[in-house]
């Protein structure tokens, strides 16, 4: 896998500004989404990001490139009938679970018509 110096992937900070990631070599970047944080119960957690064009490289007066890299949006949701509740292993008395089952296909039906307002 080739590492890249440079990201094309910014998240938002606290102060909710995006800020660049910085790559880190033989990784791979992978955004979990809402749902599956919650079945993680926190463990991975989504986060609001976009994606920019990476900085160009070379000499500004002749043909600017900008480094090859690969990116790969694949979106997936659960069966609208699946209960959305932590997995067994990421919870215990120690870490009890963070949030209250939700069914899926309501889930997303409401993100659907709230994206729909907005």
């Amino acid at each position: 896998m080739r590492t890249a110096s440079t990201s094309a992937t910014a998240t938002i900070e606290r102060e909710g500004k995006f800020m660049p990631l910085k790559p880190r070599p033989g990784t791979v970047l992978v955004n979990v989404g809402y749902l599956l944080m919650r079945w993680s119960n926190g463990r991975w957690k989504n986060v609001v990001h976009r994606v920019v064009a990476p900085p160009a490289v070379g000499d500004l007066d002749k043909d600017e490139t900008a480094p090859e890299r690969y990116g790969i949006a694949f979106f997936s949701n659960p069966d609208s009938a699946a209960m959305i509740d932590p997995f067994p292993s990421c919870y215990d008395q120690t870490n009890p679970k963070r949030w209250k089952p939700i069914n899926a296909g309501e889930f997303i039906q409401k993100k659907r018509v709230a994206s729909q307002l907005s």
